[in-house]
């Protein structure tokens, strides 16, 4: 991808100074930036990793009074939400303050809380870098690494911060003074947390807190130093102040020092004074106990002017810089496997603004981000590049959606072939594919999206979209197996292999056709018998519906079986308007669609048959004479059910006889409880009258 610019600004360095991050991504691998177009702080957007930007005119941050150059510092923490330290002016004073905001759904647009003061100078523009993590559902650790720019007595403070929705609170607060001689000189703090190497999350549990800083060129602990705040659980305890290099450092250009943890161990790149045209590069172990330099391969291009460190997810580091010879920005790998630096390689020929580049902090998918400024005048262009990692891993086999694995589908019908793109690069996604397919024993052939065909050679389609859909008439009831494979390759470019395949079994419906009831017919039993045909079945599901299909009154579920005809257990009501819907599935388990009749039930109940209850007998039990009514229909059976006084909640079916005016004895009484007794008469038809309850 070109270079692309964002905007312009009429500030000198409007993307930050080289301790500050003015870049990062949300979990939807939205990219934000932040930069000073000269007047305010602009927040833009990009949803496709740089290549088109928007901004999002509602975050925009106005200083009181303008500044030179702005100084802001962005980072989004990994439950989304924004954390900005920016830098302001009312009149002769200056401030630093600190705001949160939350992201909308698509992660496009910015909605601040009430920004906080962290600190007022009256001499010069206090500056800071910002790193965040959750404590809980609730809270969020926020640490700032604030560099005072006092004149007679400037210091680096870590204040380390609760936020919650009731705002912010401070928790603990360190303070760092210059060295001996050497006060107003720039600090540059750089701020990192122990996480694992994405830039987001904490690893295990212990939030370490690192800082790197510069204390002045001249007394006792001058030069580059680092801190290490140990969590102890439920807050911090600052380790020795070290030395990393204690030789000149370039105070004069405000700073020129930039650091990160990379997951093990904090990693920098900085400009030594006694060597300006040098960049260096230092390591320190998470736990406190070596310093580790490695020397990059010269950049040979004159003063350098501006530097910008990170990594990627295979703990490769990556230096940006830019020098006064060229004015190129140039970016460098050292390889952590060997542990030997590549060459310098320029992003672009330019001219590249004084101290005002900067790499996004930690890795995402398998690019270096980089925000820089360029031209030789005002207004300067604010430019976006990605870089791809040499780092970069294969996208793994690409694993299947749908349809279902080896299931037969409609030729009749589309077909979406539908994937997910697999790669262990964090935020890495598909940018191409190639698709295969084998019917039966065939040959093998392959998907042209452009012409929406299938030929004999390979073709890699560029496209995110991690489905294809097939037109009707993709094959033939009849053909073999269709077997599809995919392949995909990432946002670099780097090819995986075929997945594994996806057999889909080419078929053609077998609908069937309801012969009994009747569309629009009429019905004269309550209970239904639906019998139909259909040549291939090997499965059906019947059911019985309501007149407007919103209301399945029963259903059979898929039932393996070649039977055509069915019987519902349902007593329907008379008068009744109905539905009855038949499915089948074909030989090749394809379902059909569903044929559906209407009818109507008309049936004659028979008579209601009346009871006699003759209590007191010589045994106790309480007799219960049915007399059924005249035909026709003739009553076939009763079904006699009793019930204690009047609560139906008792009501026991006790007896299901057939034949005409049954007697039944009940035995199963108690003395001094009243009962009642109802008896339901049914005819062939299923139809049934019902008499009172009678005591």
């Amino acid at each position: 991808m070109a270079v692309v610019v964002i905007d312009t600004s009429t500030a000198t360095s409007p993307s930050g100074l080289s301790h500050q991050r003015g870049l990062d991504r949300t979990s939807l691998d939205v990219l934000w930036a932040v930069f000073y177009n000269g007047s305010a702080y602009e927040f833009w957007y990009s949803t496709d990793d740089g290549v088109s930007w928007g901004q999002d005119t509602g975050a925009t941050k106005t200083p009181s009074t303008a500044l030179t150059n702005g100084a802001a510092s962005l980072y989004i923490d990994v439950n989304n939400l924004v954390h900005i330290v920016w830098s302001n002016r009312s009149g002769s004073n200056y401030y630093l303050y600190y705001d949160s905001g939350t992201l909308n759904a698509a992660h496009t647009t910015i909605t601040w809380t009430t920004p906080s003061e962290l600190i007022a100078t009256a001499s010069g523009t206090p500056r800071g870098e910002v790193v965040a993590f959750p404590r809980d559902a609730n809270t969020t650790y926020v640490a700032v690494a604030i560099d005072s720019v006092e004149a007679a007595a400037g210091t680096m403070v870590i204040k380390i911060y609760e936020r919650t929705i009731s705002g912010l609170a401070l928790v603990q607060n360190f303070v760092t003074g210059f060295a001996a001689g050497a006060a107003g000189a720039a600090m540059a703090p750089s701020i990192d947390f122990h996480h694992t190497g994405d830039g987001k999350t904490i690893s295990g549990g212990t939030p370490h807190i690192y800082v790197v800083y510069h204390t002045g060129d001249t007394g006792a602990g001058k030069g580059i130093r680092f801190r290490k705040l140990v969590w102890v659980g439920g807050g911090w305890s600052a380790n020795t102040d070290r030395g990393i290099d204690e030789s000149n450092h370039a105070d004069a250009t405000a700073g020129l020092v930039s650091a990160c943890f990379d997951g093990t161990r904090m990693v920098m790149a900085y400009r030594p004074s006694g060597s300006t045209s040098t960049v260096k590069w230092a390591e320190r172990d998470s736990g406190d106990t070596t310093t580790t330099a490695r020397t990059p391969t010269a950049l040979a291009d004159g003063v350098v002017q501006s530097v910008s460190v990170s990594y990627d997810n295979l703990g490769n580091g990556f230096i940006l810089a830019s020098a006064a010879t060229s004015l190129d920005p140039k970016t460098v790998q050292l390889t952590r496997s060997s542990l030997t630096w590549g060459s310098w390689t320029a992003i672009e020929a330019t001219t590249t603004r004084s101290n005002a580049a900067t790499l996004q902090r930690g890795y995402s998918a398998l690019y270096v981000r980089s925000l820089y400024s360029r031209g030789a005048g005002s207004p300067y262009d604010v430019v976006y590049d990605r870089t791809i990692l040499a780092g970069n891993t294969a996208p793994s086999q690409a694993t299947w959606d749908s349809p279902t694995d080896n299931q037969a589908a409609d030729v009749a019908e589309t077909l979406t072939l539908d994937w997910t793109f697999v790669d262990v690069d964090p935020g890495d996604s598909q940018s191409a594919y190639a698709l295969r397919r084998q019917i039966g024993a065939a040959s093998y052939e392959y998907w042209n999206a452009g012409t929406s065909s299938w030929g004999a050679g390979e073709t890699q389609n560029t496209s995110a979209t991690t489905s294809v859909t097939l037109s009707a008439s993709w094959g033939a009831d009849g053909d073999g197996n269709h077997k599809f494979a995919v392949k995909t390759w990432d946002s670099g470019g780097t090819v995986g292999s075929y997945s594994a395949e996806l057999t889909v079994i080419p078929s053609g419906q077998d609908n069937p056709t309801i012969s009994t009831p009747a569309d629009a017919g009429t019905v004269t039993t309550a209970l239904l018998t639906v019998t139909w045909s259909a040549s291939t079945q090997t499965a059906y599901k019947a059911e019985l519906l309501n007149t407007g299909a919103t209301t399945v009154h029963e259903s059979s579920g898929w039932v393996t079986s070649t039977a055509t005809s069915h019987v519902f257990a349902y007593v329907m009501t008379n008068s009744t308007a109905y539905k009855v819907r038949i499915t089948t599935r074909n030989d090749e388990g394809l379902a059909s669609d569903a044929d559906t009749n209407s009818f109507t039930t008309s049936f004659t109940p028979p008579a209601t048959p009346t009871l006699v209850v003759t209590g007191g007998t010589p045994t106790g039990a309480i007799r219960v004479a049915v007399t059924n009514g005249a035909g026709p229909p003739a009553t076939t059976s009763v079904h006699l059910y009793r019930r204690e006084g009047t609560d139906s909640a008792t009501s026991i079916r006790i007896s299901l006889t057939t034949g005409s005016s049954p007697t039944y004895d009940d035995y199963a009484v108690e003395s001094g409880v009243g009962y009642q007794y109802q008896a339901i008469g049914f005819a062939d038809s299923g139809a049934s009258a019902t008499s009172a309850w009678t005591a």
